[in-house]
């Protein structure tokens, strides 16, 4: 009869989440107590003014518009980063050209590159776009070229031996290694795009999310503030849980799992 104990059964991940966002409402809910409810109104005052917003059709307007700017940002983000990281992990010219001007982009804030941008562009659409690509873009590309040197070159050379073709070597050899390290580029680059798309819209554009933001700044009404900033959050969320989460799984699932807390640890041999 062995000794040891059985291990014990993990909670679902839906489950800690319930109970992650639970937390988080009870202690919202007891803030708002102890404030005046035009300082820190509760969720059920917010959640009434989500609901108030949802049956208005200008509301659909800014979040139409903010998702466009997101949408086109965030492509050219990642088509820019991409190539720029991959020619910098490939030839070390180039990697002696770029880094010094991608670190410089993983430094400047993103209020820096709207104020830029918008001074630039005018109020329109390009500065907008441009602004999410250059705040962006160096994120992206320091994945991509992390990825490349990450390369088993082992295979890459044994590809060559067996004489397959480029179509079928970058298929079936690098993209696989790369998958994790772009995917793990668009994660973090969507979760950027986003804030420097409110950023403009609340500095220099006339609708969006960010405007509504800023009118609902204005006026005092931090229940509106709240509520705009949770139902575009949970937007966003839904998009990252179940999009890019969700397909960063289906091409990471060849990866076998990290053993890490799944078992006690052998110290000291065998």
């Amino acid at each position: 009869m062995s000794g040891t104990r059985p291990p014990r059964a993990e909670p679902r991940p839906w489950f800690c989440r319930a109970v992650s966002l639970l937390g988080v409402l009870l202690v919202w809910w007891a803030l708002a107590q102890a404030f005046p409810p035009q300082i820190l109104p509760g969720p059920g005052r917010v959640a009434r003014s989500i609901v108030g917003l949802l049956g208005q059709a200008a509301t659909y307007g800014h979040l139409g518009a903010t998702a466009r700017r997101i949408v086109a940002g965030f492509a050219l983000s990642m088509a820019v980063g991409i190539v720029v990281g991959i020619l910098m992990g490939a030839r070390r010219r180039a990697e002696a050209f770029l880094d010094i001007w991608v670190v410089v982009g993983l430094t400047v804030p993103a209020p820096a590159w709207a104020m830029v941008c918008v001074m630039l562009f005018g109020l329109s659409e390009a500065g907008a776009v441009v602004a999410i690509v250059l705040l962006a873009a160096p994120f992206v590309a320091v994945n991509a070229w992390q990825g490349v040197k990450a390369m088993d070159p082992g295979l890459v050379e044994m590809a060559r031996v067996f004489r397959l073709s480029r179509p079928a070597l970058l298929r079936e050899v690098v993209l696989p290694q790369l998958a994790p390290f772009l995917l793990a580029a668009a994660r973090y680059g969507f979760g950027l795009v986003w804030k420097v798309v409110v950023i403009v819209e609340m500095i220099a554009l006339g609708d969006g999310v960010g405007w509504a933001l800023t009118s609902a700044f204005r006026s005092f009404e931090m229940y509106a503030v709240l509520a705009w900033t949770l139902m575009f959050s949970g937007i966003m969320l839904g998009v990252e849980m179940g999009g890019l989460r969700v397909l960063e799984r289906r091409v990471s699932a060849w990866r076998p799992a990290a053993p890490i807390g799944e078992g006690p640890i052998p110290v000291g041999g065998t």
